[in-house]
């Protein structure tokens, strides 16, 4: 059931994409945001409240704490946040 169910949140469509100027150009699934994000194609955000956003790189969001409200993608290197947040494009 967990299986199926992390798959299904890194093929669904919703991580929202960003220009430069934040507005929206695109959706893309986690697992295609994470490649760019792991590849410095692209820039994830944190987002704690609505007055706090702030752009993370990969080696950070491999590294943040997982909130309850998050989806959890589990790796071979552990637990990581597969947060819903925006990300925003290096173009």
């Amino acid at each position: 059931m967990c299986k199926q169910f992390m798959g299904d949140i890194l093929n669904k469509t919703i991580v929202l994409v960003l220009n430069r100027n934040w507005q929206a150009i695109n959706i893309r699934t986690p697992q295609e945001a994470f490649c760019q994000m792991a590849t410095n194609v692209a820039t994830g955000l944190e987002i704690e409240s609505e007055n706090h956003i702030r752009p993370v790189t990969w080696e950070e969001w491999i590294t943040l704490p997982i909130r309850a409200s998050d989806h959890v993608v589990r790796t071979a290197r552990g637990a990581m946040s597969g947060k819903t947040s925006c990300g925003r494009t290096r173009q």
